[in-house]
């Protein structure tokens, strides 16, 4: 069986460092060539994900033996990377979207946890948790005055106790 040779344009870019080298390789491949660079989100049957940037003049590319179509129309910028970003299942050819809406997520999650439905937005959820930390060091700190008050107390009985034998015995009352 003869191995097709796949042309430098279409397979993906590989890397050996795969933070570093890949993030390098897929801006200066941006930088020279913006219209035939995309970055691709591949999710694999087993569960897992991967990222990696991929150059084609044509709108397709290959990945082992499956082919896989770039449809413009699904790109989504990703300001992070600042390249356009595809996402393939690894057995489906075409890309697909990702839409997240967030009044559907609230009526979603409010119907099953009524506890956390006004938690949705995050500037009120950092402001609650800020109040709850809050609320935690104070009855913390109420917790360690009771503690070194009982304490002081207990000391001031014993010395008092002490004091009072002390001064007894030495005016003859015992």
């Amino acid at each position: 069986m003869k191995k097709k040779k796949i042309k430098k344009e279409e397979k993906p870019i590989k890397a050996k460092n795969k933070n570093l080298m890949r993030n390098i390789k897929a801006r200066i491949l941006d930088k020279f060539k913006p219209q035939q660079t995309y970055l691709i989100e591949m999710n694999y049957a087993n569960g897992t994900i991967s990222h990696f940037p991929v150059l084609s003049k044509h709108q397709k590319f290959k990945l082992g033996a499956n082919t896989y179509i770039i449809d413009e129309d699904r790109k989504v910028y990703v300001n992070s990377s600042k390249i356009y970003m595809l996402r393939y299942h690894e057995h489906f050819t075409m890309p697909y979207d990702v839409e997240v809406n967030s009044q559907d997520m609230r009526k979603h999650a409010s119907s099953n946890s009524p506890q956390i439905a006004t938690s949705f937005n995050p500037s009120v959820l950092t402001e609650v948790l800020k109040g709850e930390y809050v609320k935690g060091v104070i009855q913390s700190a109420e917790g360690n005055n009771t503690k070194q008050l009982l304490m002081l107390i207990l000391l001031a009985i014993i010395i008092s106790a002490a004091h009072f034998l002390l001064n007894a015995s030495k005016s003859g009352w015992f």
